[in-house]
């Protein structure tokens, strides 16, 4: 027999650590929505050939988005790198069928 516990945990940040947090998840959320942006304009104009989705090609294109845009370097890298792969995994269900 097993037995599970459960237990609620309360955390509590200070008001300017919750504005960090707030500043970073807004963060990501752009970065998410640039890579999808770059996914879908990838299929739409190189005739369907979803280079970005091939091997790590989505995200060393996140990567490079740091260049570009300062603010990226705010965020772990590690954060920045679920994103395309979240992505690059919906388009595969999708392309196989699985999702709509």
């Amino acid at each position: 027999m097993s037995s599970i516990y459960v237990r609620k945990i309360e955390v509590k940040f200070s008001k300017e650590d919750g504005f960090i947090l707030d500043g970073q998840s807004k963060i990501c959320n752009w970065f998410y929505n640039k890579l999808l942006e770059a996914c879908i304009n990838d299929y739409q104009y190189n005739g369907n050939a979803k280079k970005l989705l091939y091997g790590r090609n989505l995200r060393d294109y996140g990567t490079s988005l740091k260049e570009n845009y300062p603010f990226l370097h705010t965020v772990f890298s590690s954060v920045l790198k679920e994103p395309s792969n979240r992505i690059k995994h919906a388009y595969e269900k999708f392309f196989r069928g699985e999702a709509g």
